[in-house]
């Protein structure tokens, strides 16, 4: 071989290896860590927007309210136990909890409620509240003496009485039967500009209208068992609208012993951004 064919060897060589080691290095990189949510828009074509999300800023938490029937409803301390461990005991959310109440003693309860969380605004990111009862096809939740709509609960927290939780998340678990039918299977922190009044809302039923909700005496309702069981395994690093989207993936798949009933929960949500449960650290 002549000289200047082993020249022109080794200068190839020398370009191919100095091509393969850039791309080595180039693959090492680290990406950004921008979570995107892919969409289509109007004309069909594919893009990527960012997902904003509710501030959790350090050292605040999250409010707890738990508002608990459990007259005639065995298994109902289960899931107390449940939420109360989760909520208070690994997250350490400020809890508020009311067992078996008076329309009368349930009134002035939220009362106290807002006008604490009107007062120490800053050192909460977000409220949530679990409704646990007996309920009916006109979305009433059985009390002391008497009904009360959830929606009654509800207005309580709407950004036109809570101004100061304008733009925070206001989450409602609602563990309550919404009709008679037994469900059958198939086989297959600053505002700067107006908000609405509902807006950032988040409400979680254990079931569709007019259905019933199942509860294990020893074990507690379905859809508390479910939701923490997703919560504990999910909360470091998955939105709340993800995880109930799993949670109803999980109950759906349930069945009653008996004639195989179901149960399907669902979701009504006016949020506005992601909401994460813990401070995310960015």
């Amino acid at each position: 071989m002549s000289l200047s064919k082993i020249q022109d060897f080794m200068k190839n060589t020398k370009g191919n290896l100095i091509r393969h080691f850039d791309s080595i290095i180039n693959s090492c990189r680290p990406r950004s860590r921008i979570r995107r949510l892919h969409s289509t828009s109007s004309n069909g074509s594919s893009g990527s927007t960012d997902m904003e999300s509710y501030p959790v800023l350090p050292g605040q938490r999250g409010f707890l309210i738990i508002i608990n029937n459990t007259n005639n409803r065995k298994g109902s301390e289960k899931d107390y136990d449940n939420v109360h461990s989760f909520f208070k005991g690994t997250l350490n959310y400020k809890e508020k909890y009311i067992n078996n109440p008076t329309l009368k003693i349930l009134k002035n309860f939220l009362e106290k409620i807002t006008a604490h969380l009107e007062s120490n605004a800053n050192n909460y990111f977000g409220i949530f509240v679990f409704i646990m009862g007996h309920g009916d096809k006109d979305d009433q939740i059985k009390i002391q003496g008497g009904v009360i709509p959830v929606d009654d609960i509800i207005s309580y927290f709407t950004n036109d009485r809570l101004r100061k939780f304008a733009g925070k998340p206001k989450s409602f678990f609602i563990q309550a039967c919404r009709g008679s039918t037994i469900q059958d299977g198939v086989e297959t922190d600053a505002i700067n500009s107006a908000v609405p009044i509902d807006a950032d809302i988040f409400k979680f039923y254990a079931t569709t209208p007019g259905y019933t909700s199942h509860r294990v005496m020893t074990e507690g309702s379905w859809f508390i068992i479910d939701l923490i069981k997703v919560f504990k395994k999910r909360y470091r690093y998955k939105p709340l609208q993800i995880m109930c989207t799993e949670v109803n993936h999980v109950v759906a798949k349930r069945s009653a012993s008996v004639n195989d009933k179901k149960q399907m929960p669902i979701i009504v949500s006016t949020l506005c951004k992601s909401l994460y449960l813990i401070y995310q650290g960015k």
